[in-house]
């Protein structure tokens, strides 16, 4: 999952490692309330990402979170970001104890695909 803030206050902060590595990477600004990538915005870095925050009016900033790029995203053929979700059940035995261990694939697992080519 990206890195999310959920709170201007935390994207504010000056301390946190994982936000000051990559301050020049892209970031998402993204209205919670609005689905299929209609209310985000995207910024170049931290701090113009604060500032895009920080212009919404008060009283409708805390509907909003702030994501960090996710590099090298999976884009199936035709250019579409995709997620796949996939269940597992791991059987580990405990140290002393003959039993094998095993890994048993759900049967209820996901395949998510964008409707539109990943710019």
């Amino acid at each position: 999952a990206p890195f999310t803030v959920s709170d201007i206050t935390e994207l504010d902060r000056e301390g946190a490692q994982a936000i000051q590595d990559e301050d020049n990477g892209l970031w998402f600004l993204k209205h919670a309330l609005i689905d299929n990538n209609k209310g985000v915005t995207v910024h170049l870095g931290r701090k113009d990402c604060l500032a895009a925050w920080l212009a919404v009016q008060h009283e409708e900033q805390h509907n909003y979170v702030a994501q960090k790029e996710v590099p090298n995203v999976l884009v199936d053929s035709r250019g579409r970001k995709f997620t796949l979700r996939v269940y597992v059940l791991l059987i580990l035995a405990a140290p002393n104890e003959a039993v094998e261990q095993d890994a048993l694939p759900g049967t209820e697992n996901i395949c998510h695909s964008q409707r539109t080519a990943w710019a």
